[in-house]
């Protein structure tokens, strides 16, 4: 814009001894001036405004008003919004005591804990596993948990989800690994994993071990997990050579469980022997 344009003339070389407000409005019509419009007439039309209204005192909002208008025109609404809640707030507003300055430690962002950050990896893999029926994503979820927490406070519940994802994906071979090399009694659920890898130790032929995890399912509880202990039992001790020990644990399948998911394929293996 040149020197020449209405806005120059009226208001680049303003009375200083004007109001403040008016002192600030031409401030604002010399900071517009330096930036291009692509409305030259609309420049030319609010200095006209701002130029029949400055001697009259009731209209101080509405000069406001205009170059706030002006610079939205040439700056943008943000800048013309931050003038107008600041500069009316001076006008309606009186004066408020300063607030103490605060404290710079407790304006930091508060850091995640290494709990919440746990928490929230583990919940997004067991969200996959459990919700999305996506194993092998929940594994990667796992994997970086397990990187990123090798000694994490969740350990033992993710070392359970990785179980259940592996036995998902009917990968027997590393949940045996897994169950082979965990202390069980320091895990949730101890009693089922304890029959879950007897089973899987009797599928590969280890049943002397498999015996013994096999026994520490039986609680007399009298639930499915009972049932499963027995059966298992049974078929390691029957390729044991125990075959006592074998039609004990059948018997008992019959008779304690007998609407049981094991009860027909005991009374069979009994006629069997």
């Amino acid at each position: 814009m040149n020197d020449s344009s209405p806005i120059h003339e009226h208001w680049s070389d303003h009375d200083p001894t004007s109001p403040p407000l008016e002192q600030r409005a031409g401030d604002l019509i010399r900071q517009a001036a330096m930036v291009p419009t692509g409305d030259p007439q609309l420049l030319s039309r609010v200095a006209d405004k701002l130029h029949g209204s400055r001697r009259r005192q009731g209209m101080r909002m509405l000069r406001l008003a205009l170059a706030a208008g002006l610079l939205v025109a040439v700056s943008g609404a943000v800048a013309a919004t931050v003038l107008l809640r600041g500069r009316v707030a001076r006008l309606t507003t009186p004066p408020q005591p300063a607030a103490p300055a605060r404290n710079p430690v407790l304006a930091v962002e508060p850091v995640p804990s290494s709990i919440a950050e746990e928490s929230r990896l583990l919940t997004a893999a067991l969200q996959l596993l459990r919700q999305q029926h996506d194993a092998r994503s929940a594994l990667s979820a796992l994997d970086e948990y397990g990187k990123r927490f090798p000694n994490g406070t969740l350990s033992r519940e993710a070392t359970l989800a990785r179980i259940d994802a592996l036995l998902e994906l009917d990968d027997r071979v590393h949940a045996l690994e897994i169950l082979d090399r965990t202390q069980l009694t320091e895990l949730p659920r101890a009693r089922e994993l304890a029959v879950l890898r007897g089973e899987l130790r009797g599928a590969v032929g280890r049943c002397n071990q498999a015996v013994a995890d096999l026994g520490s399912g039986l609680d007399g509880s009298g639930d499915a997990l009972e049932e499963r202990a027995l059966w298992g039992r049974a078929s390691c001790r029957s390729r044991l050579g125990d075959s006592a020990g074998a039609r004990s644990d059948l018997g008992q399948i019959i008779s304690r469980f007998p609407q049981g998911n094991f009860a027909s394929k005991a009374r069979q293996a009994l006629r069997g022997r």
